[in-house]
């Protein structure tokens, strides 16, 4: 039996989005071990997901979802990785997009981090101001994410990642502060980096990450860009006072 996985899926305002993306997994997980828990993020323009776990009183945009979800499997003794997951990505037909994935993380403990590659021909989604995407010529399917050759951090909070669940508390997972700021991923990264984690990007599962942008007409959200201006705001101050002045210079 392989260790179990948690499987944490976000949902806001997209309950049908939601129910395929989570029909899709159950369907596909012949191999894995696992636990899926629904955290609806406080919808209020659509009813939650039939299937959701947990509700939040409010709405925390992705960071505060995550940080539920992450509470949520911490007392879950029998759960060793928790798989953060969107409601807005879908995946290629892959008979189980875990397995492999855990099995690596299994086979070298110094893996703190997986995060399954982005389709390049979906809606563009940028990731931490770099495309994170399939690479074919990759032929041992795994990558260093951190430091890469460019030495840049690739990823952020809105991304699909398979978190080893002690390396996440040793840690303190993300930022609690960085609850509305794209920030908190790069800063949990930064964190188990300088302690000689690694991160991996896998190029054996492709997700298809469309955004939210892609519902908008359905979903009617308030502009991105006041949020975006006020988010960075915050976390400027958090980062700074985290890193230092020249807090950007790690994240380049």
């Amino acid at each position: 039996m392989t260790p179990k996985v948690g499987i944490a899926l976000l949902n806001y305002n997209l309950p049908n989005e939601t129910d395929f993306v989570y029909d899709n997994l159950v369907k596909n997980l012949t191999k894995t071990n696992y636990e899926l828990c629904v955290i609806d993020n406080a919808s209020d323009k659509a009813p939650p997901s039939k299937y959701t776990t947990i509700k939040t009183m409010v709405n925390t945009r992705t960071m505060g979802a995550i940080l539920m979800a992450a509470h949520y499997f911490n007392r879950k003794s029998d759960v060793k990785y928790v798989f953060y997951f969107h409601n807005d990505m879908t995946f290629r037909d892959t008979p189980d997009i875990l397995f492999d994935m855990v099995t690596h993380m299994e086979n070298n403990p110094n893996v703190a981090v997986i995060h399954p590659s982005l389709n390049q021909d979906a809606t563009p989604v940028w990731i931490g101001d770099r495309f994170t995407v399939y690479d074919p010529n990759n032929k041992n399917l795994y990558r260093r994410v951190m430091p890469n050759s460019n030495n840049v951090i690739t990823m952020d909070d809105t991304s699909p990642i398979l978190v080893r669940k002690t390396d996440w508390n040793l840690v303190g997972g993300q930022d609690p502060r960085l609850t509305r700021c794209y920030g908190s991923g790069k800063d949990f990264y930064t964190q188990l980096h300088l302690i000689g984690k690694e991160i991996l990007m896998y190029d054996g599962v492709i997700i298809n990450h469309y955004g939210q942008y892609t519902y908008r007409k359905n979903v009617g959200d308030e502009p991105y860009s006041t949020l975006d201006k006020e988010a960075y705001n915050e976390m400027e101050f958090v980062m700074t006072e985290k890193y230092g002045s020249n807090w950007k210079e790690l994240f380049r």
